[in-house]
């Protein structure tokens, strides 16, 4: 199976050993880059190819490899880019499962239950483990990026959530992210208690996507918005909570079957979930309203005797 994947993401599957080939794709490329692209996995003769993303950047390039046969969703009207297409209905099902609905009618029988495949990520360097602080301590993270601006729970409130770990367990804190992360991390720890500085780690852009994967892998536990490093902590199996904005959580939430992790939402709106990129009525009330309190209350409540 060969794999094409954003360029800005393509390191994690690169580390699944059960992916034979991974290919990278940058969004950014200009037309003349993309073709000479497309052309070149028209050059390998591939079968078979679907298309899970269905934007009509992705619809297109599978038309351009020409593979002899094509699969997709009908998003949009790309019905007439595929030999064969399913219409897009997900419903309440997750996006996990409802993918893998594609498995008869690929001839393949689906199972009757989903197991995820075993996956372990090399571990950090002994040299990288000092540079990142985290030589032989536990330590649980704290994940507070988001690639919306609707899904950062406010700074404020994971400051007051540190506090609490800080006050109730032995554990070393790790916030994690990309280098878009670091100055809302430094905020964060700016709001922490003083004199806690040693138990206080600001990984955000000092890790690759495999660096992550190790760190998230040898946490306790991790509290975090909807994006993508919690799904790494679904995939490595480390325990996490979920904090859902404006995006589905039936659809969304890291998964793990008959196991499903942990979240907390703001039940009492009607907007939510909404999908959208910024809020769309100005209040943001689906995080703010979310408060540390319920939060570490919420951990409590199903980590006791792992973390307290």
């Amino acid at each position: 199976m060969t794999l094409i994947a954003n360029s800005n993401f393509i390191d994690l599957p690169r580390q699944l050993n059960f992916i034979d080939r991974t290919l990278s794709y940058n969004k950014s490329w200009p037309l003349n880059k993309s073709f000479r692209f497309a052309s070149k996995l028209k050059k390998m003769k591939i079968p078979l190819s679907l298309n899970i993303h269905g934007n009509w950047r992705t619809a297109l390039l599978q038309r351009l490899i020409a593979t002899d046969f094509r699969a997709g969703y009908n998003r949009s009207g790309q019905r007439f880019f595929y030999h064969y297409h399913k219409d897009w209905d997900p419903g309440r099902e997750h996006m996990v499962e409802y993918f893998l609905g594609w498995l008869p009618e690929l001839g393949i029988e689906s199972p009757e239950e989903i197991k995820l495949p075993e996956f372990k990520p090399a571990e950090l360097s002994p040299e990288k483990n000092s540079e990142l602080g985290l030589a032989g301590q536990p330590y649980l993270i704290l994940n507070p990026g988001g690639s919306w601006p609707t899904k950062r729970w406010p700074v404020d409130k994971f400051a007051s959530l540190a506090d609490e770990f800080i006050k109730e367990t032995d554990l070393d804190l790790v916030l994690t992210g990309g280098p878009g992360d670091i100055e809302r991390n430094n905020q964060i720890l700016k709001q922490i208690s003083a004199g806690q500085e040693k138990r206080l780690h600001n990984t955000a852009g000092r890790t690759s996507i495999a660096d992550l994967m190790a760190v998230i892998a040898g946490a306790e536990f991790m509290v975090s918005g909807d994006t993508g490093p919690v799904h790494i902590a679904g995939l490595v199996r480390t325990p996490a909570l979920t904090i859902f904005g404006p995006s589905d959580e039936t659809l969304y939430r890291p998964y793990r079957p008959k196991n499903n992790y942990p979240i907390i939402v703001n039940q009492g709106l009607h907007c939510r979930p909404c999908g959208q990129h910024e809020c769309p009525l100005d209040h943001h009330k689906c995080l703010k309203d979310i408060s540390s309190e319920q939060v570490f209350s919420k951990i409590k409540e199903g980590f006791d005797e792992r973390l307290f």
